[in-house]
Parts: C-alpha cells; structure tokens; sequence
C-alpha cells in the first residue's frame, strides 16, 4: 500500500494468503531482523518494516510464507532500520519516525497512522478479515474478504483503467479482472495520505458489484 502525505510518501504492501480470524485470540509475537513476526491463534502474521515510509504485511494459515515469486513486487532485500516495538493495553505497535503500525492482540485488528498520530486506514472492528472455503473448475481454494474503515471526507483513486468515467471509486461497485479494454491494477491512493497495495492476482471485487448472472436459457434465441 503506498500512503501519500504532502512531501512524505508511506507505503504499505499487503498480502494476503489464506486468513482466518475468529473471536478470541492466543497472541504471540517476536522480532527477526526488520520483521515483526506473530502467531494469532491458526493464523500467522508478518509485519516487514522496508523503510521508514513502507511496511510489508502477511498472512496465512499455513506453516510457512510462500516462497513464490512475486509478479507485482521487486525481489530484494530491504536495508534494516531503526524501529521500535512497544506495547499499549492491548495493543503491540510498531514504529518508524515516519509511520505506525498498531495490531490488537485480542481481535487481530490493524491501524496505520502517520508521524503525527493521524489515522491513515484502520481495518474495520473485529479485524474485517473473513475467509469462506470455495472450488473452482473442481480446485479447492478460498474466497477472501477484507473490510477497512473509511470517512465520508475520503475520496480514492486508482485500481487500473475502467469504461466508466469515473476518478473517484469511493463508494463505487467495481468487478477487477483483465478483459477488453478493462486493465485491472490492484493499487489506489487516497486523499488521507496513503495507497494500498493488494498483493493479489485473483478476480477481486471492490465494494459489493452483484455477481455475474447467466442468461436463462428460455429467454435465448436465434433467427
């Protein structure tokens, strides 16, 4: 996810690989080098700190991270900084001079805030993540849903190029996959000052678009 600022840029790279959260939480944490590393009950979560204006974030429910090479992100190794982990009631958060990361060790829920303590995305309460088992072409897969908060005053822009006409997408409907003259890009900004990137290849639906619909065979014909 890339935050815009003014003159300073935050970024915030998100993946998601098979999440699950549920109601109550056995949380445990540890640093390894520039990543923050936590075990919430089944799931894990990685928070990478790239630099002081860009995190990298993960989960999964497997034992491991994918290894897989990405095709959005630039593999390479990111120079360790300064950051500092501390804790809060039930908050761990973690900080560089120029962005914040907070977790909430009882719901999973996650905040990012800038220098100045303003809220830049704040996942909706609860944590907003929920993963529905589901096949596809008879290959057993997961459909992933994430929900953040957002103020009426947030306008967002982005996500690739659309027939619509439209520059503002808050509040908007879209189907994201690549088809005629629609070229998806799984990346906004918004007005608050940051950008999200969604580590994802898969179909993504943005806000709630009506599933696609077959024509029923009783109204198709030829002449």
């Amino acid at each position: 996810m890339v935050l815009i600022n003014k003159k300073t840029v935050y970024i915030v790279m998100i993946s998601f690989l098979f999440m699950f959260f549920g109601c109550e939480k056995n949380m445990s944490y540890s640093k390894d080098g520039n990543s923050v590393n936590f075990t919430i009950d089944q799931a894990k979560l990685k928070i990478v700190v790239c630099n002081e204006n860009t995190m990298q974030v993960k989960y999964t429910l497997a034992d491991s991270f994918s290894t897989k090479k990405s095709l959005i992100l630039e593999d390479k190794e990111w120079t360790q900084i300064p950051f500092d982990i501390t804790e809060d009631n039930n908050e761990v958060i973690i900080s560089t001079k120029k962005l914040t990361a907070k977790v909430n060790i009882l719901t999973g829920e996650m905040a990012f805030l800038d220098a100045n303590n303003n809220v830049l995305l704040k996942e909706k309460a609860g944590g907003g993540k929920t993963i529905t088992p589901s096949t596809f072409e008879d290959y057993n897969t997961n459909t992933i849903q994430q929900e953040f908060e957002s103020p009426t005053d947030e306008a967002l822009y982005g996500l690739g190029q659309h027939q619509d006409r439209l520059l503002n997408i808050k509040g908007r409907d879209l189907d994201l996959y690549q088809r005629n003259m629609e070229v998806y890009m799984p990346f906004f900004v918004s007005t608050k000052g940051y950008g999200l990137l969604w580590h994802n290849y898969a179909h993504t639906k943005f806000g709630q678009p009506d599933s696609i619909q077959s024509i029923p065979a009783k109204f198709l014909f030829d002449k």
